[in-house]
């Protein structure tokens, strides 16, 4: 579901008075890894599906670590993880079709969060991708470095709804995995599994 649909489906039915966007693949995007990288895309990706880099995002293990201990498991070198982290953070840019479709919602009256899986020192580095005037459109970002778990654990979406006092029925949940707008359909919630119409 892209951008526009978005839009529609918190408009049209009047439904809704609260919108939580992911914003890894949903409010930001990044460039492919190219052949030349550190890392192959695969290996990389298996990476960022590890068990180690989950603990990372919820904040009990610090960027060493991580790197350490995710290029033992994977054979790699440490520098080579980082260096990769690099160029897709170097790469990372706003989606501007999704910002414009938060300002419209935000001036309809929605309230608007961000819900992410991201590791604290990630997180200062995302802010920075970012005016103060765009954050500023988000009345809440949920990190899971901050609550100690990540989507799509429903810890996490506990303590996003306990913080924001949201209604779950009445909220819209956007997001690009697939389990993660499953488990926000188990809690009521809208979950729409967003494609980005600009790939």
């Amino acid at each position: 579901m892209a951008s526009t649909d978005v839009c529609n489906a918190s408009t049209n039915s009047g439904l809704y008075n609260a919108i939580i966007f992911d914003l890894g693949g949903v409010v930001f995007t990044w460039s492919s890894l190219s052949p030349e990288s550190p890392l192959p895309a695969n290996v990389f990706r298996r990476i960022l599906s590890s068990s180690h880099w989950f603990e990372y995002e919820k904040g009990n293990l610090n960027k060493d670590e991580v790197y350490s201990l995710v290029a033992k498991q994977f054979a790699v070198e440490p520098a080579a993880v980082k260096n990769t982290c690099q160029i897709l953070s170097d790469s990372l840019q706003t989606n501007k079709k999704i910002l414009e479709v938060i300002r419209e919602l935000k001036e309809m009256g929605l309230s608007i969060y961000a819900m992410s899986n991201i590791s604290a020192p990630d997180w200062k580095m995302l802010k920075m991708k970012m005016t103060p005037a765009e954050w500023a459109l988000f009345d809440h970002t949920f990190t899971s470095a901050s609550a100690g778990q990540r989507k799509p654990n429903i810890g996490f979406f506990k303590h996003v709804i306990e913080k924001s006092s949201i209604d779950p029925s009445r909220t819209l949940f956007v997001d690009d995995k697939l389990e993660n707008v499953v488990t926000a359909r188990s809690f009521g919630m809208h979950g729409i599994c967003f494609d980005d119409d600009s790939k």
